[in-house]
């Protein structure tokens, strides 16, 4: 089995928690036997089929009534009056970008809106938004657009819970501008994101007043500023069994530095406020060579875990003071982190953990961490580091070495980055010694 850098064919098994969950296109079920437990959980349109589907293509001849032989040519002449339960399939082919603001679908009929799963491509060249959407899968797709932020599903600002809800993305593939984020999710609550590859951009994926959302089997190449980015209040997030190469100043930022109206639910002058809270960091590959590889700002409660994290970063990991009080709304300090298993193979003088003033580096805890650099961390360093080779090698893989099965046991780390079931004691890092090595 290939491995990353040089293919993403791993991370794209259609796994899930639920052994009745749907696979492929979004019709039927899949092989009980092929479902791994320890797997990211599925989206909750799994099992799901849509009820009609209505078919876009680039052009068009008749009259379009959106059959195969008379298609229409937008997404907004597709919905106009459809019910839940619709799908939109785009045809391979270019079109332009949308604002598209009627997607309202339910638990059992949502919309999907999805390009071809095998063989050419739907793709926008300019920028696709979906505002206040509720039940809809997003699948299939390539963006490609000279300017704007290619993907964004957001709440039109209202910062009310409840406008944007249950949002499946998986399987898009963004070309973007440097000076925008190729996927911005803001206001948005109880969403998937799977099997997102991205090239350029400002930022992988933007995530602002994001609540209960997972990030799993993403690839992420070469943004200008981050790999990704949670902040604005998000709370119960995961990102887990990703790469991210070359991500620029940042690789997965924790907070951050957002607007007063970014913030979902707003800001309040009564409880403690923070950028992001209850964030766990899970079996991800990370390779950079710039500022910071796993920064924490005003966040708390994250748990960073099986990672491996390679390159020549400056700080491995870091709490940040990032700004104070906010029009006078106060902000929690950072603080509150859990470092544990994870492998670090990182070259020059890369400090393992850096908290600034006004940081809570007491309520961080680290355990079974493995250091390996070519210059040894400062005496009393806070990481529990270990100055041997890890066993992983340039492709990820872990053979033998340091990091085999010299890890403990975690409830939140069942799995790897393939999502295969750990054995006991698991391995530090994202993978497990296997055959072949």
């Amino acid at each position: 089995m290939s491995r990353w850098p040089f293919s993403i064919a791993p991370l794209l098994c259609a796994c899930s928690f639920d052994p009745e969950a749907a696979g492929g296109d979004g019709g039927g079920t899949v092989d009980a036997s092929t479902i791994s437990r320890c797997d990211a959980p599925g989206a909750f349109a799994d099992g799901l089929t849509p009820a009609s589907t209505i078919f876009v293509a680039p052009t068009t001849t008749g009259t379009p009534d959106g059959s195969m032989e008379h298609p229409f040519t937008s997404l907004e002449a597709a919905l106009a009056g459809r019910t839940p339960g619709t799908r939109v399939l785009l045809q391979p082919g270019t079109y332009p970008g949308e604002v598209i603001d009627t997607l309202r679908g339910t638990a059992t009929s949502p919309f999907w809106i999805e390009g071809p799963s095998t063989g050419p491509r739907a793709v926008f060249t300019s920028p696709l938004q979906l505002v206040r959407p509720h039940y809809l899968v997003v699948r299939h797709l390539d963006l490609a657009p000279a300017t704007g932020a290619p993907f964004t599903v957001d709440d039109a600002e209202t910062r009310v819970e409840g406008t944007a809800h249950h949002v499946a993305i998986d399987d898009l593939r963004i070309t973007g501008p440097a000076n925008a984020n190729c996927v911005l999710l803001a206001g948005v609550d109880d969403v998937s994101v799977a099997r997102i590859e991205t090239t350029g951009c400002t930022t992988g994926v933007r995530m602002v007043g994001v609540h209960r959302a997972v990030l799993t089997r993403l690839r992420i190449t070469s943004p200008m500023y981050a790999g990704v980015i949670v902040a604005g209040g998000s709370d119960r997030v995961d990102i887990r069994q990703s790469v991210i190469l070359d991500p620029g100043t940042r690789a997965i930022w924790l907070g951050g530095a957002s607007d007063e109206n970014e913030f979902r639910p707003p800001l309040t002058v009564t409880d403690g406020n923070f950028e992001v809270a209850n964030v766990r960091v899970l079996n991800n590959v990370i390779v950079g060579d710039q500022a910071d590889a796993i920064p924490c700002s005003l966040c708390r409660e994250v748990l960073v875990a099986g990672n491996l994290i390679m390159g020549s970063w400056a700080r491995v990991g870091r709490l940040i003071a990032e700004h104070g009080a906010i029009n006078g709304y106060n902000f929690l300090s950072s603080g509150k982190m859990r470092w544990i298993n994870n492998a670090v193979d990182v070259l020059g003088n890369a400090t393992p953990f850096q908290a600034d003033g006004g940081t809570e580096l007491a309520t961080v805890t680290f355990s079974h961490n493995l250091w390996n650099n070519t210059t040894a961390p400062p005496a009393g360093d806070p990481a529990m580091v270990l100055g041997m080779p890890s066993g992983y090698d340039t492709t990820g893989r872990l053979c033998a070495g340091a990091a085999a099965h010299a890890g403990i046991t975690l409830p939140e780390l069942e799995g790897t980055l393939e999502g295969d079931c750990r054995p006991d004691p698991p391995s530090i890092g994202p993978d497990e010694p296997g055959p072949g090595c």
